[in-house]
């Protein structure tokens, strides 16, 4: 018996993203279902929000941005609210949250993205279950 089932149905992910310094990169987040709001936050998910939003979606647009360095550039209404950062810088590093607000139990994906040496980043997911 698992209490905290994690609906793989739900959010889906890639393993690791790569970006040298300038360029511009994505942070995969997709997911199947219903239509429904989302959001990155830049820091680790809390348990009710996205910490520091940095943009937020309705299901089918963008309804806010804190900067035009953070777009979603996939069919928001198809399910694929992924992270465009244009023109990667080492103040971009850091732990980055994507949100799907879903019925029941929250699924969340954690991103983290950190420098690991010369001018060249790493992103790797974390599945988060409860």
């Amino acid at each position: 018996f698992n209490p905290w089932p994690l609906s793989l149905d739900s959010v889906m992910s890639y393993q690791q993203v790569t970006a040298t310094e300038g360029q511009t990169v994505i942070l995969p987040c997709t997911y199947r279902g219903e239509i429904t709001t989302s959001c990155w936050g830049q820091g680790a998910c809390t348990l009710l929000s996205c910490s520091n939003s940095i943009i937020m979606a309705n299901g089918y647009r963008v309804t806010y941005q804190k900067s035009s360095h953070y777009s979603l550039r996939g069919h928001i209404e198809r399910g694929d609210v992924s992270l465009t950062i244009t023109k990667v810088k080492l103040s971009d590093s850091g732990v980055y949250c994507c949100r799907v607000e879903k019925r029941g139990w929250f699924n969340d994906i954690k991103i983290t993205f950190t420098l690991n040496g010369g001018d060249w980043f790493a992103i790797k997911n974390l599945w988060l279950c409860c």
